[in-house]
């Protein structure tokens, strides 16, 4: 190896080994340091987003429920726990019959009183049990949580504000004269639920089947129908379920062809 004197080497076969100076070997170590510390931050950043998919998420959070669907769960509480915890059963009955939805009422089939003014709103947030509440609160975080955040809290509330009022003009027009009061959000989440139907239909790769969503449309109408035709003494009110399940279906094929905006 013989030595050219500008830091430069040959071997014995003339090629010209370069020997880095100081300044270059201080360059290329930065370079290597930057490399290192880039390749520790992408794998703590891939074992972040690993242990984000692998660690268990909570069934339930509270924040991800949208304002109006925390609202509607908060006056089913309000109203329904002193109802049941600090009045007794001829109180909550005489509220049941103050302040529920008595078609009667309006035919003079009941007696008129001032709480009649108010019943085609008031009814919706009153609850004849714990299992009614608990069943109307799991539908509605379901099913008003995924209205809400598709469509915004202005039309969840007026979409299940309609669908309510059309529950009690259902069971109006189909029961006119009934003295029993109705009771309860199942007008609105039956309006919600058709919409979901139909938004669900529209997603799914067969949406335009020959029949469209119509079959299942119809077989979950039946479903809300049947068992209060069937079982006479059955306290599930048929005709308000189906009032708000058509306004549903009606107020979204509407909603979806442009003619109304919530």
């Amino acid at each position: 190896m013989k030595h050219n004197g500008n830091g430069q080497d040959k071997d014995e076969k003339g090629k010209i080994i370069h020997f880095p100076s100081s300044a270059e070997r201080d360059i290329h170590k930065k370079q290597k340091e930057r490399m290192d510390q880039d390749r520790a931050a992408a794998a703590a950043k891939l074992a972040k987003q690993a242990q984000t998919i692998t660690a268990p998420q909570p069934f339930f959070k509270f924040g991800n429920i949208p304002p109006f669907i925390r609202a509607l769960a908060a006056l089913f509480l309000l109203v329904h726990l002193p109802l049941y915890l600090l009045a007794g059963e001829d109180l909550r009955l005489q509220i049941f019959y103050n302040f529920g939805f008595i078609p009667g009422s309006y035919t003079g089939a009941f007696v008129w009183h001032w709480g009649a003014a108010i019943a085609p709103i008031s009814y919706i947030f009153i609850h004849g049990s714990w299992m009614h509440l608990g069943f109307n609160l799991v539908m509605t975080l379901a099913l008003g949580t995924f209205f809400e955040k598709t469509y915004g809290t202005r039309a969840a509330i007026i979409f299940f504000t309609l669908c309510c009022l059309a529950s009690a003009l259902t069971t109006l027009a189909l029961n006119p004269f009934s003295t029993i009061p109705i009771i309860g959000a199942s007008g609105g989440l039956s309006g919600w639920f058709a919409a979901i139907l139909l938004m669900i239909h529209q997603q799914s790769p067969g949406a335009r089947k020959k029949y469209g969503p119509w079959p299942i449309v119809f077989f979950w109408g039946l479903v809300m129908v049947l068992p209060g035709l069937l079982l006479e003494s059955s306290a599930l009110a048929w005709q308000a379920h189906l009032g708000g399940y058509l306004a549903g279906l009606v107020l979204f094929t509407l909603l979806q062809k442009g003619k109304i905006r919530l």
